[in-house]
């Protein structure tokens, strides 16, 4: 079977998926029965049966007769156990992804560090001294992003970036670059004593192509610039400076700094409704180009990799995969319980002082600030109904099950999972043999929704 057959057999089965949950999401109106019995006859069963199945799970909650031995909400409380005390120097990497409030994260976690509201704990950017255009270059959101170009050009990205492009005309390389940002790690951990909140959602990339399996060497990278893996003899020294395409980072020789691995902790988010995730994916991108169907029906399809932010949960795999520990934070769980997730992350993970609604203690100027916050009007979700939406958020949860396994992982430690739970609750209903496998095919899923309509609202 040619590509092109497999894109249009994707295609056919996912307005198959569009015409079937349309009905039976009209299925509790008395007016629509009929037209959804019709549907049923026209549509051919086995078809019918498959497609109900992938997106229906979510209404199916019984897993008493379940073959997966614990459901998932006690495995999350056989799980619970206390994060660690600041006992010890960590290194705390909060790496998105896109669009889960990583701009206001990263402008408190700074502003709180510099009040002393987080003891022992430092945002270790470089100075001005070291790089050029610091000011100039995070003009709307102070040294909230000074690490995105950083890990960018880890990645054999980032040539656009303003602060890479402004050292670049100064004369540095990229490794010049890169070695300005290890030597501040190394200075505030090995002579300052001090533990290191590092925080960009570029490192969401470490998933982009692990579909084809080329994801290891950014993170390879991103393990390599930390103190006890970085030093002057071994740094990744591979890259070539004439363009930004990165290298194989070199060998690692031993380093007489202290520190390993163990002293990591990963802190992913995970944003729902899953689809709410999806618009803003879309208002970061493309929303001041195309509308939302034109994003599903032209950009989601031809650049399905670029979905890599909406997948927290592989995030979350690809650091445990790494044999690091891994917070993964339900920000609607956090939320349904007034929680600011600035302050879930000050408080739960860098051990701030707080009260028991999750204030740091002080005065109301540590209050978090909200920064980066994008929407749009009802004209430019036109084309797309609210069923389409829901035929959306069936369809995504139906890929998270591929990642049920996580609440099991001994290094994992999930945050006011409710919802994320709920995900995994629905997943028994979902035959291995029609679980949505890949993005890609998640993204054909949702071009097949948004092109084969689910239905205009009742009125």
């Amino acid at each position: 079977m040619t590509n092109l057959q497999k894109i249009c057999l994707t295609t056919l089965c996912a307005l198959i998926f569009a015409f079937t949950m349309f009905a039976t999401l009209k299925s509790d109106s008395p007016s629509t029965r009929g037209k959804k019995q019709k549907r049923l006859n026209a549509t051919n069963t086995n078809s019918t049966t498959l497609l109900q199945t992938a997106t229906q799970y979510g209404n199916d909650n019984d897993t008493e007769n379940s073959t997966y031995p614990n459901t998932p909400q006690q495995l999350v409380i056989d799980k619970a156990q206390p994060l660690q005390r600041p006992q010890q120097q960590r290194v705390v990497l909060l790496v998105g992804p896109h669009k889960t409030s990583s701009s206001s994260v990263q402008t408190n976690i700074i502003r709180w560090a510099h009040e002393r509201k987080l003891p022992g704990w430092v945002w270790p950017q470089p100075t001005p001294d070291h790089l050029v255009g610091i000011e100039r270059c995070n003009a709307h959101y102070p040294h909230a992003k000074i690490f995105y170009p950083f890990f960018g050009t880890l990645n054999g990205m980032a040539g656009n970036q303003c602060l890479r492009k402004a050292n670049k005309d100064a004369g540095l390389t990229n490794m010049d670059f890169i070695r300005i940002y290890e030597d501040e790690f190394r200075k505030r951990w090995d002579e300052d004593g001090m533990s290191l909140v590092i925080g960009s959602e570029a490192m969401d990339f470490v998933v982009v192509d692990e579909e084809e399996g080329s994801g290891d060497d950014f993170m390879s990278r991103i393990l390599q610039i930390l103190p006890w893996n970085s030093h002057a003899s071994n740094i990744l020294h591979n890259f070539d400076d004439d363009d930004d395409s990165g290298g194989d980072g070199g060998d690692i020789t031993p380093s007489s700094i202290k520190g390993s691995n163990d002293d990591i902790t990963v802190v992913v988010k995970l944003r729902t409704p899953r689809t709410d995730h999806l618009i803003s994916l879309w208002h970061q991108c493309c929303m001041d180009n195309m509308n939302f169907y034109e994003y599903l029906t032209d950009h989601v399809p031809n650049k399905s990799r670029f979905l890599h932010s909406l997948d927290s949960f592989r995030i979350a795999q690809r650091f445990l995969d790494q044999g690091l520990k891994v917070i993964l934070i339900d920000m609607q769980g956090a939320n349904d319980r007034g929680f600011d997730i600035s302050n879930v992350i000050a408080c739960d993970v860098l051990n701030a002082t707080c009260s028991n609604d999750k204030q740091i203690v002080g005065k109301d100027g540590y209050q978090p600030s909200v920064v980066n916050v994008k929407s749009h009007s009802d004209d430019m979700l036109k084309g797309i109904s609210g069923n389409q939406i829901a035929l959306m958020e069936k369809a995504i949860r139906n890929y998270d099950c591929n990642f049920r396994a996580i609440l099991r992982h001994e290094y994992v430690t999930l945050l006011y999972s409710d919802h994320l739970t709920e995900i995994f609750d629905g997943c028994d209903s979902i035959p291995e043999a029609i679980r949505i496998k890949t993005r890609h095919e998640l993204g054909e899923i949702l071009r097949g929704i948004a092109v084969g309509g689910g239905g205009e609202e009742e009125g």
